[in-house]
């Protein structure tokens, strides 16, 4: 216990925090952690900094007070704000608490201690002409173009003379529809009546469109009563260009046939994209990005803020595409995250090593998906970063890691436990996670809903914590079947937890094969906590699978 004890890390904590990013989010969530009292680093490279479109957008829409308000903030903190110009995260090591954090200036760099990183980087503008199968000309503009061209109208062909124009917005086709994509276009369409002083007729035609934010639903009502007419199209329409002209066949529902528009000027959607450097980001980091490019996974268990690394906050648009009111809640969110970790609380399933067994494989370090484990003479494992899901314990190939609360040991009285009641039927051990199946199966006994007399359950703290032989031990203990349960894929709460044991079950099944017995005796299933109707019938499916094993055997 005594080597347990000293490998489990605890170091004095640094109270500093770092922000970057350089978005206005990342401005917002400094003053937040600033005013509760720790002291932050802010780090960007981008010039100007502290702008967004979000922010942009909220400006023109009612928001500079807020803004300004904002900024005021963080001229106000003095010294408890340090900015850092130029900069760039390149390295992260350590854990909560105490992350060795290098960020580069060019050739030089600087070495950073820090208790916790808020990552805000910004979106990009990334121009959908092409993918609509027209090209940009002085006719037809992307949406960057355009504000780029309201500026200085008298520098666009369009915008410059002062003959009554046609302008076409088209958008929601390529990309699904957002609150923040239509504010913006709704913003432009402002700018472009007041630039032509109401000498414009504006049309919108939008495939996917959404107005669930503060006040889009006002601004949306505002510009159609400014004349600006909408047609909703359940598919983009053709588009064909001439060096000349454009023209857009749209299909008019109401009048049944199909409207050919030729507007002096047709405005094309930008996607608005997660920063480039979120890529740097992520290796430098050891993040997990979603599949649209941004900083936090669509994980049912990951909070607001939080991404797959204890003590890495991820705010606004780093993590996703929102508006300025989700950037700023998603601020005080990250300064509220780190307090909570700087209380110092570690949870009570921290994994343990013992020094007399571990070799270094670094099998722990590589398996870790919340980067808790480093080494220095044998692995040790942060109380801070350790979300206790037991992933390592169960791969490591020494089993020098224990679970607290989870032990071997303790499985193993569990497993020897024979189910409540003598009823007949085949024996079932279900392994369940405590974040998924065990919730399920609570709910499904107190629902009443039918589940196999013997059945007897084994919470886990993520069924990655389920190893080999655990299921194996099941079986010798006199179970007929046995089921692992666990959250759906891309729903783990430890990232690849199911993952490592579906592989373990399909390795389990093998086996069993190899000696003659039926694979089917044992079982991988996923359900989320509220489907207990789902773990009833998996378990039920179970019963009658090994009740048909049994028959056959008695032929």
């Amino acid at each position: 216990m005594k080597a347990e004890q000293e490998n489990t890390r605890q170091p004095e904590l640094s109270r500093q925090v770092l922000v970057t990013g350089g978005s206005f989010e990342s401005l917002a969530a400094a003053c937040e952690i600033a005013d509760l009292g720790f002291p932050v680093l802010l780090s960007y490279q981008k010039e100007p900094p502290f702008s967004s479109p979000a922010a942009d957008l909220a400006a023109k829409n009612g928001g500079k007070k807020t803004i300004d308000d904002i900024r005021k903030r963080a001229r106000k903190a003095g010294g408890k704000i340090r900015m850092l110009p130029g900069t760039e995260i390149r390295a992260l090591s350590g854990a909560p608490g105490d992350f060795t954090v290098t960020v580069g200036r060019g050739a030089d760099t600087e070495t950073l201690r820090v208790g916790a990183v808020v990552l805000a980087s910004d979106l990009c503008d990334r121009p959908l002409t092409e993918a609509y199968g027209i090209s940009g000309s002085q006719a037809v503009l992307s949406q960057a173009a355009l504000e780029a061209a309201l500026e200085n109208p008298a520098a666009s062909p369009a915008l410059k003379d002062g003959r009554k124009i046609t302008a076409l917005f088209l958008l929601g086709f390529l990309q699904k529809g957002t609150p923040i994509v239509l504010s913006r276009v709704l913003s432009e369409i402002e700018a472009l009546q007041k630039a032509r002083s109401g000498n414009a007729d504006v049309y919108v035609v939008a495939g996917d469109l959404k107005l669930a934010a503060d006040g889009l639903d006002r601004l949306y009502a505002e510009s159609r009563r400014n004349g600006a007419i909408f047609f909703k199209l359940e598919s983009a329409p053709e588009i064909t260009q001439t060096e000349s002209a454009v023209t857009l066949h749209v299909y008019d529902q109401a009048l049944r046939e199909t409207l050919a528009i030729c507007p002096d000027l047709l405005v094309v959607e930008d996607a608005l994209a997660p920063s480039p450097e979120n890529e740097a980001l992520a290796a430098a980091l050891r993040l997990d990005l979603d599949a649209s490019g941004f900083l936090q996974k669509e994980n049912v268990h990951l909070g607001p803020v939080l991404s797959n690394r204890e003590g890495v906050f991820v705010v606004g648009p780093a993590r996703a595409l929102c508006d300025l009111s989700g950037g700023l809640l998603d601020a005080k969110n990250a300064a509220l995250s780190v307090a909570a970790l700087f209380s110092g609380e570690a949870s009570a399933n921290v994994a343990r090593v013992d020094a007399d067994k571990c070799t270094i494989c670094l099998t722990c370090f590589r398996v870790c998906p919340h980067g808790a484990i480093s080494w220095n003479g044998t692995a040790q494992i942060s109380p801070l970063a350790c979300r206790g899901c037991g992933l390592c314990a169960s791969e490591c190939p020494m089993e020098a890691i224990q679970v607290g609360g989870y032990e071997d040991e303790a499985i193993s009285r569990k497993l020897s436990e024979a189910p409540a009641g003598e009823a007949a039927g085949p024996r079932i051990t279900a392994f369940v996670c405590k974040n998924s199946a065990a919730e399920a199966l609570g709910a499904a006994k107190a629902f009443r809903l039918p589940l196999p007399k013997n059945l007897s359950a084994v919470v886990v703290p993520c069924a990655g914590k389920v190893d080999a032989d655990s299921i194996l031990e099941a079986l010798v203990n006199g179970a007929d079947g046995v089921m692992v349960v666990s959250c759906h894929m891309g729903n783990c709460k430890s990232e690849k937890g199911n993952l490592y044991a579906s592989w373990r079950v399909s390795d389990v099944k093998r086996r069993l094969s190899d000696i003659g017995l039926a694979p089917e005796r044992v079982s991988f299933t996923t359900l989320a906590a509220n489907m207990a109707s789902g773990f009833s019938r998996a378990a039920l499916e179970m019963e009658t699978a090994l009740k048909g094993l049994a028959g056959e055997k008695a032929q």
